[in-house]
C-alpha cells in the first residue's frame, strides 16, 4: 500500500502529510546540521550529505557520502556523532568502513542501515557497534542476480 502525500506551504511554513505522519518546517530554511558551505570530517561538518531520516526521538541521520560515514544529530546539537564508518573520513572495503554512502535508515531498535555505495552492498550497524554486517550485496558490481549484486544507485524507499 502506497500512502498520498500531500504538500501545503505559506508564507512562513510548510507542511507535508504522508499517511499519518505530518512534517512542518520554516520554509525561510534553517540549518540543522553542518556549517553552511564549509566540508570536512569535524564532527560539526558535513561532506556531500545525501540520505537522511529521522528517528522517534527526533535525532537525524546523515549519509555523510563525502566523508565516508554516517552522523546522527541529536535535535539542537551543534555537532554530530559518528554512527558508522570512520569519524576520520577514511574510506575502505572492511566492514568497519564505508565507501561513499548515499542512503541510510534506521529501525525501531535504533540499529542503522546504510546503502555502501562503492563497496556495494547494505550493512547494518548495531547501536553502539564499531564495526557494520553485511544485509545485502556481495561488495562487487556487477556480480550475477543470483549473488545478489547491488548498483551504485541502490536506495532505501522512506514511507
Amino acid at each position: 500500500m502506497i500512502a498520498s502525500t500531500t504538500m501545503t506551504m505559506t508564507s512562513s511554513s510548510s507542511t507535508v502529510s504522508s499517511g499519518n505522519m505530518q512534517y512542518r518546517w520554516n520554509s525561510t530554511g534553517k540549518t540543522v546540521a553542518g556549517v553552511g558551505v564549509i566540508a570536512g570530517i569535524s564532527p560539526n561538518l558535513l561532506t556531500y550529505p545525501c540520505g537522511i531520516v529521522l528517528d522517534a526521538s527526533n535525532t537525524l541521520y546523515i549519509a555523510d557520502s563525502g566523508s565516508h560515514r554516517v552522523q546522527s544529530w541529536l535535535f539542537g546539537a551543534s555537532s554530530g556523532t559518528t554512527v558508522a564508518g570512520q569519524s576520520n573520513g577514511a574510506t575502505g572495503t572492511a566492514f568497519n568502513f564505508l565507501s561513499t554512502p548515499n542512503d541510510v535508515a534506521v529501525d525501531t531498535n535504533g540499529n542503522v542501515y546504510v546503502v555502501d555505495t562503492y563497496n556495494h552492498r547494505v550493512v547494518r550497524w548495531n547501536v553502539s557497534a564499531t564495526v557494520g554486517t553485511l544485509v545485502a550485496g556481495t561488495g562487487k558490481e556487477n556480480s550475477s542476480a543470483s549473488e545478489n549484486s547491488l548498483s551504485s544507485t541502490t536506495q532505501f524507499q522512506h514511507l
